[in-house]
């Protein structure tokens, strides 16, 4: 069994936010980062939302921390927990870009990077990005096989519906 932290401050659920976490930041989140591991947790987490509609956000929160610059910063911090994206929508990325950003990110961290991906849940979000929301399934599984295609071959190839 592995155990790992989401970290506060990252995320801030209007549900569970604690009022420290709000005047928080990175030397904090830096901290417990630290902490976890050296306490020897197996990963932490980052979530992703990129752009919350306001009149959502009383319900889901507006504060979602970039999980490629906040596991990116806190790579350099720490030594061997995971870092894990918890997770990555993939309707909001192309598997290219997905691809080369987190593939740097495991390699400069020494390969600790957990890639969690996710089709998403946010019709709004999807909106305000001019992302598909409808097919975003097929969408989800065509950007997987071209991921496992790009990510296993110094030269991919790869033919999709989508991608």
């Amino acid at each position: 069994m592995h155990i790992g932290i989401a970290p506060p401050i990252v995320v801030q659920h209007p549900a569970v936010v604690a009022e420290w976490e709000a005047a928080a930041g990175i030397e904090e989140l830096t901290r417990i980062a630290e902490t976890a591991d050296r306490l020897g947790y197996h990963h932490l987490t980052c979530s992703e939302h990129v752009a919350v509609p306001i009149d959502v956000a009383a319900e889901r929160g507006a504060t979602y921390w970039d999980p490629l610059a906040t596991l990116g910063f806190l790579a350099a911090r720490t030594s061997s927990i995971r870092l894990a994206t918890q997770v990555l929508v993939l309707g909001y990325h192309h598997p290219l870009e997905i691809a080369k950003r987190y593939g740097t990110l495991d390699a400069v961290s020494g390969g600790r990077l957990v890639l969690g991906l996710g089709v998403g849940s946010l019709r709004e979000e999807f909106a305000l990005l001019g992302a598909h929301f409808d097919d975003r399934g097929p969408r989800a599984d065509d950007a997987l096989a071209a991921l496992r295609a790009s990510l296993s071959r110094s030269r991919p190839e790869y033919h999709g519906a989508f991608y």
